[in-house]
């Protein structure tokens, strides 16, 4: 329009000059160049109308910086490991780009489903727990690499509008920068808590290796040695020593079902169940029989139980009562006693039996737990009861320390680098002179009837 303004203008001069070389009427001139001058102001008012419209006309609002967006977000959560505040930045980077009516996170457990992390405008965040996302909204997996770490769900824009696939893109670098700050944090927390169980642990197996005796008493005429070596940090296994009378041991030892600290609790409360039931008893059935009625009353599960041996030593005649209640036979020079029992835990009325065997000078007993038998090599064999048998037969005439320390550097060569698969634990008790008594039995084993009477102080 201003082109044909200036044509106008240009046309009124050259007619205004023609109008002195030819004959056109003098009033023609003039209204052609009226004409040119209304035209151009028309058009100048037309065009400042336009201009001031334009000024004054609310501007359509500038389109977020999606990379700006990405970057802000990525720098707010590069150091941080709180899981919480990295969500919730995500969040307001949606909400600056995207606008949804809400949003929801979910994050993979540990155990495997996904819980809700953090909403934003939403109540019901557990819905999309049992039934997902609606046909208007959006469900995004967020991942690293190929494993989902999270799931996004958003709901319709605020402003109505569909999602773009410049939106979906947004989506997916805000997504992987949130997805691998959230594996960071949850690494990093669960070294720490790995870190954290490590040192427990550690106060833990100090704590159980201090309730085992502090040292091995010698009674009159024998020697006694033991040893206790759990699989893990903390065990299940147990043993005690504690004294009857001027001339009568009881040497103890246990083995609690299960490993780690489950079975290390249970030990604990057993062993100290134990040193309030033995003391001035002389029956080792009468005491287990009480013992097992309290585990019973006591145990966190009907999955636990103990299996436990109980003899008492007597010096006057070189003789050992023996109650069993699940656990190995023990070995007399490297053969079984046959004596069995019910574990201590499983039925408050079971009762046991005694079996009474005489050491001759020079002879050894030993009782010890089946993580002896378990004790397997690389490739996977069992040491097995056979050659528990036949190391003690051969060893016999070691003193009970000496065998004890061949009894752990041979477990230890059969094993390799194979890791334990149960808790160890071992007693030897060797007679080193004869009985104190004049006209004492010399047979090697002598069976009694069932002591189930509950005598003693304590009573349960």
């Amino acid at each position: 329009m201003a082109g044909a303004a200036v044509l106008l203008g240009f046309a009124f001069l050259v007619l205004r000059a023609t109008a002195f070389l030819t004959p056109l009427p003098h009033w023609l001139g003039e209204m052609l160049a009226a004409l040119a001058v209304a035209l151009g102001f028309a058009y100048g008012r037309e065009d400042i109308g336009q201009r001031v419209r334009g000024m004054l006309a609310p501007k359509e609002p500038d389109a977020p910086d999606f990379r700006h967006i990405v970057g802000e977000f990525a720098a707010s959560t590069r150091e941080s490991l709180d899981v919480d505040s990295i969500a919730e930045a995500f969040m307001t980077a949606v909400d600056e780009a995207l606008g949804p009516h809400y949003q929801v996170i979910l994050v993979k457990t540990a155990a495997g489903p996904f819980e809700p992390l953090a909403a934003r405008r939403c109540t019901d965040a557990e819905r999309f727990m049992k039934q997902g996302p609606r046909e208007d909204e959006l469900l995004i997996p967020l991942r690293v690499g190929e494993k989902i770490i999270c799931r996004l769900i958003l709901g319709p824009r605020q402003d109505g509008v569909d999602y773009q696939s410049a939106d979906f893109a947004l989506i997916d670098s805000l997504g992987q920068s949130l997805a691998l700050s959230v594996r960071n944090a949850q690494l990093f927390h669960q070294l720490a808590g790995q870190e954290r169980l490590k040192r427990e642990l550690e106060i833990a197996f100090e704590v159980q290796m201090g309730l085992l005796p502090k040292s091995v008493p010698t009674p009159m005429g024998a020697l006694l040695s033991a040893n206790c070596t759990p699989a893990l940090e903390v065990g299940g296994d147990l043993y005690d020593f504690v004294q009857i009378d001027s001339t009568r041991w009881g040497v103890f030892i246990g083995d609690v079902s299960g490993k780690g600290v489950p079975a290390a609790l249970m030990m604990a409360v057993s062993l100290t169940l134990f040193r309030a039931l033995a003391p001035g008893v002389p029956s080792p059935a009468s005491t287990l029989a009480r013992l097992n009625k309290l585990i019973h009353r006591n145990r966190p599960s009907n999955k636990i139980f103990v299996a436990a041996i109980y003899m008492i030593y007597d010096a006057r005649d070189g003789s050992v009562l023996i109650a069993n209640a699940g656990h190995p036979k023990p070995l007399l020079d490297g053969k079984e006693v046959e004596i069995k029992g019910m574990p201590l835990g499983i039925s408050a009325r079971t009762t046991y039996r005694e079996e009474k065997v005489f050491l001759p000078a020079g002879s050894t007993l030993v009782a010890y737990s089946d993580g002896l038998e378990d004790v397997e090599s690389e490739q996977g064999e069992q040491f097995g009861p056979e050659r528990v048998m036949a190391f003690f037969r051969e060893h016999a005439k070691l003193t009970p320390e000496e065998t004890r320390v061949k009894l752990v550097e041979t477990l230890a060569g059969f094993a390799g680098r194979a890791q334990p698969a149960d808790d160890q634990t071992v007693t030897i008790l060797q007679k080193t002179d004869e009985a104190l008594a004049s006209g004492v039995r010399t047979a090697t084993r002598q069976l009694t009837v069932p002591a189930n009477a509950e005598t003693g102080p304590l009573q349960t």
